[in-house]
């Protein structure tokens, strides 16, 4: 039987069906039901084909294993954001106008990039590279 939305090879299939349906209500949701839950569904399946497997932001290889073994209940909602390889969607320009427009991060690179644009998030990035040689600086006369 042929499926809608194969699943791609690093992901157990049963696992991102389910994962794939809760992202695609969620995200429907919290729009506010603009498009239908197909429409979401195809664009988390076209930005998770796309990844590889990988982090949009910073190409490391996420653990497609912890998909759905994170419940708010059970862990607290803060515990799945200290996994930083469990996958999650982001749209690519936060809550803009390209709602149907998403990416596969890990949930460390999404909370730290908040409601960020991809371009806010270089322009963040770069300064903190550019001043990264006073905070090492910094960093060694407060431990000294």
């Amino acid at each position: 039987m042929s499926k809608k939305y194969p699943t791609p090879s690093f992901i157990e299939d049963t696992i991102y069906q389910i994962w794939l349906d809760r992202k695609a209500s969620a995200h429907r949701k919290r729009d506010g039901d603009k498009y239908s839950k197909e429409e979401y569904k195809l664009a988390i399946h076209k930005a998770v084909v796309l990844s590889e497997g990988r982090d949009f932001y910073t190409g490391d290889m996420l653990d497609w294993s912890l998909l759905n073994t994170f419940g708010n209940e059970e862990n607290g909602i803060k515990n799945y954001k200290k996994e930083p390889k469990l996958p999650t969607i982001d749209h690519l320009n936060g809550r803009s106008t390209i709602d149907l427009l998403f990416v596969v991060t890990g949930w460390a690179v999404n909370d730290a990039k908040n409601d960020l644009s991809y371009e806010e998030l270089l322009v963040l990035c770069q300064k903190i590279l550019d001043h990264k040689e006073k905070c090492i600086a910094d960093l060694k006369q407060l431990q000294e």
